[in-house]
C-alpha cells in the first residue's frame, strides 16, 4: 500500500514543469576555421562538455556580426534546442599566434570576439527553455604579455541583462586548465550564477580590455526536478526493503 502510494506522488511529481532539454549549452566564437575547429570527443571548457557538442561559430571575420538561428543550435548532449537562437556582435574578431591550438582546450581559446573603439563587444540567447541557469563566459585574451598570452590582465567585466558586474583580473590564453576569476584570483574564465529570462551580455568600456572567447549557460535544477530524484531515490529504497 505505501508503495503504491509513493508511485502515485512520483506520477503526480513527473507532470510538474522541467527544462525539456540537456543540462547546459556551449557555444565557442572562432576566428579561423583552419586552425581552431574543434576536433570532438574531447571534454573541455569550465564545465567539462564533450567539444563534440559545442556550437561553433567556424570562422568569423570583421566585424563578427551573426546568429544560430532556430533550429541550429544544441545542447549538451547534442540534441536540438529548436527555439533557442544565439547571436552576437563585436568591432573586431582577434586571434593571436601564441594560442596553444593543438587540442580543442587550446582551439577554445584562441580566437575572440574584441571590443574596440568605445564599442562593445557581446552577445545574446533567446528561447533557450531554461528557468534559472549559471552563466560561464571564457575571458581568455592576449593582453597579458601580447601574443604570449601568459600573463594576467584587466577585464573590464560585463553588463548581463542590464547589470553591471563590474571588472576583474583575467588569464592570457596560454594558461592551460580553466581558472574561475573571482575576488583576487586571475582566472580565464568568470561565472554568474542565478539568471532568469533571455540572455543579453555586452562588454563595458574601460581602462581594461573585453575578450569573449565563448561561453556556456547551465540550467539550474527546479524544485521539482529535485523533488523527483529524490523521490525516485526513497521509491527504489522501499521497493528493495518488500
Amino acid at each position: 500500500m505505501k508503495l503504491r502510494k509513493m508511485m502515485l506522488t512520483l506520477s503526480c511529481v513527473g507532470f510538474l514543469p522541467s527544462v525539456l532539454h540537456g543540462a547546459s549549452i556551449a557555444v565557442n566564437f572562432s576566428e579561423n576555421g583552419s586552425n581552431q575547429t574543434f576536433i570532438g570527443g574531447q571534454i573541455i571548457g569550465p564545465t567539462g562538455i564533450d567539444s563534440s557538442n559545442w556550437n561553433n561559430t567556424a570562422s568569423l571575420g570583421d566585424p563578427p556580426v551573426g546568429s544560430f538561428t532556430a533550429g541550429s543550435v544544441i545542447d549538451d548532449s547534442g540534441a536540438n534546442v529548436p527555439l533557442a537562437v544565439v547571436s552576437w556582435s563585436a568591432p573586431n574578431m582577434y586571434y593571436t599566434g601564441g594560442a596553444p591550438t593543438g587540442n580543442d582546450a587550446g582551439k577554445l581559446v584562441a580566437g575572440y570576439l574584441d571590443e574596440g573603439s568605445g564599442n562593445p563587444n557581446g552577445f545574446s540567447i533567446v528561447n533557450h527553455e531554461f528557468v534559472q541557469y549559471d552563466l560561464y563566459i571564457i575571458v581568455a585574451g592576449d593582453g597579458g604579455n601580447a601574443n604570449g598570452g601568459t600573463g594576467t590582465f584587466l577585464h573590464d567585466g560585463f553588463t548581463i541583462n542590464g547589470q553591471d558586474y563590474g571588472s576583474f583580473t583575467a588569464l592570457g590564453q596560454n594558461q592551460g586548465a580553466m581558472v574561475e576569476a573571482t575576488g583576487p584570483t586571475a582566472g580565464n574564465y568568470v561565472k554568474y550564477s542565478g539568471l532568469t529570462g533571455d540572455l543579453t551580455v555586452a562588454g563595458n568600456s574601460g581602462d581594461g580590455r573585453t575578450p569573449i572567447n565563448g561561453f556556456v549557460i547551465v540550467a539550474v535544477p527546479e524544485p521539482s526536478s529535485s523533488a523527483l530524484i529524490g523521490l525516485g531515490g526513497l521509491a527504489l529504497i522501499l521497493r528493495r526493503r518488500k
